[in-house]
């Protein structure tokens, strides 16, 4: 099989996977297809990026992640144990912007 086929293979293996998630959230209630929102939208997201990084990767890669069972949903867990800085930055940003905000408004006061 050449790179090309392994691609086409490998892409259509995580569209399955990613349909199936798609159908099994489908099936839920509204309540908790709402509970498993940061899910989905985690799925998308390295459902996506694989969809971009396929096209760079070579045969051997393609092969191993081909016969790798449930990809998407392992990706995620790994995923969720690794640190985040996403909220400490959230977290920074916001005071950083209140800081701006209190220094803006005395500036408006002391006209």
């Amino acid at each position: 099989m050449n790179l090309e086929d392994l691609r086409r293979l490998f892409c259509a293996k995580i569209t399955l996977e990613y349909e199936s998630i798609h159908e099994e959230m489908l099936s839920k209630e509204k309540e908790e297809i709402y509970d498993n929102a940061f899910y989905i939208d985690a799925v998308i997201s390295i459902y996506e990026c694989l969809l971009e990084m396929s096209q760079e990767m070579e045969q051997k890669g393609l092969k191993c992640l081909i016969l790798f069972p449930n990809l998407l949903t392992f990706l995620y867990f790994r995923w969720m144990k690794k640190e985040d800085s996403y909220a400490e930055e959230l977290e920074d940003c916001v005071k950083e912007e209140l800081i701006k905000m209190k220094s803006a408004g005395e500036n408006v006061k002391g006209r």
